[in-house]
């Protein structure tokens, strides 16, 4: 067994229950939830584990050192400890970036600058030389906490935000995170196998993340990660995470069901037709232009989820609208459900909760999360039978 770690992902606030499920299937203990995170312990291959199939973190930190401080040359001290020959050496280019809060350590930037100065010193010490910083994309991404009297030195283990999965062709105005959007279709109980529709897919990113979700496909398939050019990197190790991750994702696509997709705006779509094929999922998804007023799918899907607009681009009135026309569709869907069908199930995400009034449906629940820095609420109407007074 190899030496115990401790390590931090932070995720987006309401996502911490489902983060803690994945630690715990990577073979995390001591999982604890914080908002906005989760924290946890394990030997490495956890961490490994974790940034390939991790749905809804958006980073692996990897403690390195944590220690009691009264300011921040306590933070050069902390840093100037550690045997960073091993780490990192003077070959490989690092970044230090800081989050601080308390009165000990008030500046973010001093405190990153104290933790480099460390690491440079050391080496140059032990070597003669000193490694180069790179801000772009550092070989060896580091990150200084501070939280009152305690401060935590952490590598980051991907590198990159584990939400750019690597599908996306570019970034498009206000799309939903991917690392958000795969924990909201988690949250719907969605079973991975019944149709899903999303009336208003813009750039389809839910689509798209339920494709991987039913095919059983590692988010982190595709990418690079930070760790691979580490000196302590576990090749042999990565690379059957990596041949495990293809064989399931093989077995996987056969059982995607039917997904389908619509938006009035043909650019989004030909930019979430092109996220499909980079994703590998093109041909489980189907697209269709119109209003969402007009959207008849087919067949009609046991799921649906959609991100409406809140209000940043459009004005009162047209916002009304669109959501009227949101219901419309909704309650058309209502009315293909028989008797003996079981209720579709539509979730929505929303800023505001006065722009769910024109929708004239009844909510049975609603999860609060954040998108976008704006505290939201992901609300479930359940469609079938009858209908609530307009």
């Amino acid at each position: 067994m190899g030496k115990l770690r401790w390590y931090f992902a932070p995720c987006s606030p309401g996502l911490e229950g489902l983060l803690a499920e994945e630690v715990a299937v990577a073979g995390g203990t001591r999982i604890r939830q914080d908002r906005g995170g989760v924290s946890f312990q394990g030997t490495h291959d956890v961490g490994y584990r974790l940034v390939l199939w991790s749905r809804v973190a958006i980073r692996v930190l990897q403690e390195l050192a944590r220690a009691r401080v009264g300011g921040p040359d306590d933070l050069y001290t902390m840093a100037h400890r550690l045997p960073w020959h091993k780490l990192m050496g003077t070959s490989r280019t690092f970044a230090v970036y800081s989050a601080v809060s308390g009165h000990l350590v008030r500046h973010s930037k001093f405190a990153a600058l104290r933790v480099k100065d460390a690491v440079v010193d050391q080496l140059r010490e032990q070597t003669g030389d000193r490694p180069s910083v790179d801000t772009d994309q550092p070989d060896v991404p580091l990150k200084i906490t501070v939280r009152g009297p305690v401060a935590t030195l952490s590598r980051d283990l991907a590198g990159d935000s584990l939400h750019r999965r690597g599908w996306r062709p570019i970034q498009v105005r206000s799309p939903i995170n991917e690392a958000l959007a795969a924990g909201l279709l988690q949250l719907t109980g969605w079973d991975r196998r019944s149709p899903l529709c999303d009336p208003m897919c813009g750039s389809g990113t839910f689509l798209v993340e339920a494709a991987h979700l039913a095919a059983d496909r590692a988010p982190g398939l595709r990418r690079e990660m930070a760790l691979q050019r580490w000196p302590d990197f576990d090749e042999p190790l990565w690379t059957s995470l990596l041949q495990e991750a293809e064989e399931r994702f093989a077995a996987g696509r056969r059982n995607v069901p039917a997904l389908v997709g619509n938006d009035h705006h043909a650019g989004a779509l030909a930019i979430a037709r092109d996220s499909a094929e980079r994703a590998e999922v093109a041909e489980h998804i189907q697209w269709h232009q119109s209003d969402v007023r007009d959207f008849r799918p087919d067949p009609t899907p046991a799921t649906v989820v959609v991100n409406p607009p809140f209000g940043v681009r459009l004005q009162p009135d047209a916002l009304a609208e669109t959501w009227g026309r949101l219901g419309d569709f909704l309650k058309g869907l209502s009315s293909r459900v028989g008797d003996d069908d079981r209720q579709i199930m539509a979730w929505l995400l929303s800023a505001d909760p006065e722009l769910t009034h024109p929708l004239k449906l009844r909510s049975d629940e609603r999860v609060a999360v954040v998108h976008g820095g704006l505290d939201c609420r992901w609300i479930r109407y359940p469609l079938g039978g009858a209908l609530p007074p307009r």
